[in-house]
């Protein structure tokens, strides 16, 4: 699960890494079940934009879920909302869709699992996360 992952062009190699090729990024090499999540913030254009989630999730060759969340907590959803509330975050919106997608692949349950699966996955159908997406 990943909270607006930057952009590519912002992603650079961690130079302590003792094997560059296994610190870069290649979501074609990701086959866990992924849930990405993205948000409609004023900085999220330029730092981890929904279309470069989107990029990341159409690299994902298993099962992956894209969550693009246009508010939180009554307030528009930025890359940093997901932060504690004592540090200026309003994660709230946020973690239900993450615990409902650690519900479904690390315990099975069923309820959780209607957010992401069917032929009409709430996710998908939120007006609140516009332009999210299922796929298994």
């Amino acid at each position: 699960m990943t909270f607006s992952l930057p952009e590519a062009r912002w992603a650079g190699t961690n130079s302590d890494c003792p094997v560059v090729t296994d610190c870069e990024e290649d979501m074609a090499d990701v086959h866990q079940p992924t849930f990405l999540i993205s948000t409609h913030g004023p900085l999220d254009g330029i730092i981890a934009s929904p279309s470069a989630e989107l990029a990341y999730f159409d690299q994902v060759r298993g099962r992956a879920a894209l969550g693009i969340i246009a508010t939180s907590e009554g307030a528009a959803a930025d890359h940093s909302s997901v932060q504690d509330a004592a540090n200026g975050g309003h994660p709230g919106g946020e973690l239900g869709y993450a615990t409902a997608w650690l519900e479904f692949t690390l315990r099975g349950n069923r309820r959780a699992a209607s957010v992401f699966t069917g032929s009409h996955p709430e996710l998908s159908a939120n007006p609140d996360w516009p332009g999210s997406r299922v796929k298994s």
